[in-house]
C-alpha cells in the first residue's frame, strides 16, 4: 500500500514537472496567438472591445508567468516538490484560458462577418491542438481547458442558422472528441513512460553489468512502442486528415496562414512517428533489402538536386564529386543513409560546406560525407548512433531534427552489411564513411531504371470500400475522399461491408481497410472476402495500420496488399490511390 502511494506521488510530481517545463512555450503560444488574432481583426472589430479582449489574455499570461517563477525551483529540483499546489494553480489558469478563448466566440455574435468567424475559429483550433499536447499530463487540467473552450464555440455556431455554421458546429464537436482522444493517449503514453522509467531505476540497481542494463532498456522500449503505437496513431491519423480537409473551407489569408502553422505542427508529429516506425521496422526485421548492381552517379545527382537549395539558403557550399563507380547494394536503402548523413551535415554546419564523394578501397568503395561543422567530441563517438542523442542541442530544438537519423543509418548499414565509420575534430568538422562492395555489371549490360511517369489517375466517381472500427477515422476519411470526388461505402467490419455492397449492387474500385479490427478479424482477410464476393480476378487493396509489433507488421506485409502506416499524409494516400485505380479516358 505504501509503495502504491509513493508511486502515485512520484507520477504526480513528474507529470506536473513535465507540464511546467513546457509552461513557457504554452504561455508564449497563448500570448502570440492572441496578438495575431488582434492584428488580424484590428480593422474588422471595434478597437476598444478588441483591446479589452487582448488585455484579459495578457493578464492570464502574466498570471502563468508568476506561477512558473513561483514553482520553478521546487519542481525542478532532484525530487519535485509542491506538486499539488503547482497543479492547482496550473488548472485554474488553464480553465480561465480555455474560457477566455471560448468567450471569444462572443466576437462572432457581435460582428457577424465570415472573415471574423474564420479567424477566431481557426485560432481556437490551434489552441485546442496546443492544449492536447501541453496539458495532457493531467486529465483534469486538460478537460477544464478544452471543455470551456470548445463547448461555447459549438453553442454559438449552433445558434446561427446557416448550413455553413452548422458545419462549423459539427466540426467543433468532432474537434472536441479528437483532441480528447489524442490527449488521453498522450496521457497514457506519459504515465507508461514514467512507470517504465521508475521501474528501470529499480532494475538498474539490481543489474550486475552495463550490457544487461542496456539490453533490458532497449527491449522494454521496443515492447512499449509496439503496445502504445496503435492507440496513439489512430487519433493522430484522424487529426491529420481533418486538418487537410479543413483547408478548402478557409479562403481568406489570415486564417490560411494560421492553418499553415497547424499543418506544420501536424507534419512534425507525423515525421516523428514515421522516424520511430523506421526504427521499429529495422529492429523487428520487417524491412528487407534487395541488393543489385547500379551506378552511383544518378543517386548523387538526385541528392544534389534535393539538398542544393537548402545549402544555398544556409550560405554553405555543397559539392558532390562525380563518379563512374558501379556498386552492389540496395540503392533505396543506401540512398536513405546518404540522405540522413547529408541532412545532418548541413544542419550542424554554420560555415564552409559539405562534400559527398566516393573512392575505391581494398574492400570495394567508400562513400564519404565531409563537413566543416561543429565536430563531435571523442567521448561522444559511440553515443551519436543512439536514439534521440544529439550533439549541441540540449534545448531539443526540433529544427535540428529528432536525433534518430544516425540511429537509422547504423541499423540500415548493419542490415546491408556495409561497415560505417566516422572521424571528427571538435570545431573542425566530421566525416562519415560507408564501405560498399563494387558491382560486377558494366556500362554495356547495365539496364537503367525507367523514368517515372508523372501522371495522376483521376479519382472522380470511383467507389471506395472503407473498413475501420474507429468512427473518427471513418469520418475523417469520408471528408477527405469525398472532397477528392470519390464515392464511399463504409463499415466497421467485413460482414457489414459485404451486406452494404450486396444491397447497393455495386462493385468497389478499391478496398481500404484498417489491419487490426474487432475480434479476430483483420484487414487482409476483409479484402480477400471482398475480392471473392465481387468475383473479380484483381481488386486493388490497401491496408492502413498503426501497429509496429513484429508479428502484425510481418502479417500485413506478407498479405501482398499495399501497406500504409498511420498517420498517413493526405498526399501519400492520394498518390497511392491514383496509382492503383485504373485510368479513365
Amino acid at each position: 500500500m505504501d509503495d502504491d502511494v509513493t508511486r502515485n506521488l512520484q507520477l504526480l510530481g513528474e507529470r506536473v514537472r513535465l507540464m511546467y517545463r513546457n509552461y513557457p512555450f504554452t504561455l508564449s503560444a497563448n500570448f502570440m496567438m492572441g496578438l495575431l488574432v488582434m492584428a488580424a481583426l484590428w480593422q474588422l472589430v471595434p478597437k476598444q472591445q478588441l483591446a479589452g479582449w487582448f488585455l484579459i489574455n495578457l493578464l492570464l499570461t502574466l498570471k502563468g508567468v508568476v506561477d512558473y517563477r513561483r514553482f520553478r525551483k521546487p519542481l525542478f529540483g532532484p525530487v519535485p516538490d509542491h506538486a499539488d499546489a503547482a497543479l492547482k494553480n496550473l488548472t485554474i489558469v488553464a480553465a480561465a484560458t480555455g474560457g477566455f478563448w471560448g468567450a471569444s466566440m462572443l466576437i462572432i455574435m457581435a460582428v457577424p462577418d465570415a472573415v471574423v468567424q474564420q479567424i477566431v475559429f481557426t485560432a481556437i483550433i490551434g489552441m485546442a491542438f496546443g492544449g492536447a499536447v501541453f496539458l495532457s499530463g493531467d486529465r483534469r487540467t486538460f478537460y477544464s481547458y478544452i471543455l470551456t473552450m470548445l463547448l461555447p464555440a459549438a453553442a454559438v455556431f449552433s445558434m446561427l442558422t446557416s448550413p455553413y455554421h452548422n458545419v462549423f458546429a459539427a466540426f467543433s464537436f468532432a474537434l472536441l472528441f479528437v483532441t480528447a482522444a489524442f490527449a488521453r493517449n498522450v496521457h497514457q503514453l506519459i504515465d507508461r513512460s514514467l512507470v517504465l522509467r521508475f521501474d528501470n531505476l529499480h532494475l538498474i540497481a539490481a543489474l550486475t553489468s552495463q550490457k544487461e542494463q542496456a539490453d533490458y532498456a532497449n527491449l522494454s522500449k521496443s515492447r512499449f512502442l509496439a503496445a502504445a503505437s496503435h492507440d496513439l496513431r489512430q487519433p493522430m491519423h484522424a487529426l491529420g486528415l481533418f486538418v487537410n480537409a479543413l483547408g478548402p473551407h478557409l479562403t481568406e489569408d489570415p486564417p490560411r496562414k494560421i492553418l499553415s502553422h497547424i499543418v506544420t505542427a501536424v507534419e512534425t508529429l507525423e515525421g516523428m512517428f514515421n522516424a520511430l516506425l523506421d526504427i521499429s521496422k529495422l529492429d523487428t526485421g520487417v524491412l528487407e533489402c534487395a541488393p543489385r548492381d547500379f551506378p552511383v552517379q544518378p543517386m548523387f545527382d538526385r541528392l544534389h538536386s534535393e539538398f542544393r537549395m537548402e545549402a544555398e539558403l544556409r550560405g554553405l557550399r555543397l559539392h558532390i564529386a562525380p563518379t563512374r563507380l558501379l556498386l552492389h547494394s540496395d540503392p533505396a536503402l543506401l540512398e536513405r543513409c546518404l540522405r540522413n548523413l547529408l541532412s545532418n551535415a548541413l544542419r550542424y554546419t554554420s560555415h564552409g560546406g559539405v562534400v559527398l564523394g566516393s573512392r575505391r578501397c581494398p574492400n570495394g568503395a567508400r562513400l564519404e560525407v565531409w563537413d566543416s561543422g561543429i565536430g563531435i567530441a571523442p567521448e561522444q563517438h559511440a553515443e551519436i548512433f543512439q536514439e534521440f542523442f544529439q550533439v549541441g542541442n540540449p534545448e531539443r530544438d526540433r529544427n535540428k531534427g529528432f536525433g534518430l537519423g544516425l540511429a537509422i543509418v547504423q541499423r540500415i548499414t548493419r542490415l546491408l552489411h556495409h561497415p560505417i565509420s566516422m572521424s571528427s575534430r571538435v570545431g573542425k568538422g566530421s566525416v562519415f564513411r560507408i564501405t560498399v562492395p563494387l558491382g560486377r555489371a558494366t556500362a554495356a549490360n547495365y539496364v537503367s531504371e525507367p523514368e517515372p511517369i508523372a501522371l495522376m489517375s483521376p479519382l472522380q466517381g470511383k467507389l471506395v470500400a472503407l473498413v475501420d472500427d474507429d468512427a473518427e477515422v471513418i469520418a475523417a476519411m469520408r471528408t477527405l475522399l469525398t472532397g477528392w470526388g470519390c464515392e464511399l461505402v463504409t463499415a466497421q467490419a467485413g460482414a457489414e461491408l459485404l451486406t452494404k455492397l450486396e444491397v447497393s449492387g455495386r462493385t468497389p474500385d478499391i478496398v481500404i481497410s484498417d489491419y487490426r479490427l474487432r475480434g479476430s478479424e483483420n484487414g487482409a482477410d476483409v479484402i480477400r472476402r471482398v475480392v471473392a464476393f465481387t468475383g473479380r480476378e484483381f481488386l486493388p487493396g490497401v491496408i492502413v495500420t498503426g501497429d509496429v509489433g513484429e508479428d502484425r507488421m510481418r502479417e500485413a506485409v506478407a498479405s501482398g496488399f499495399h501497406v500504409l502506416h498511420k498517420p498517413v499524409s493526405a498526399a501519400k494516400l492520394r498518390a497511392l490511390l491514383s496509382a492503383l485505380l485504373p485510368q479513365v479516358s
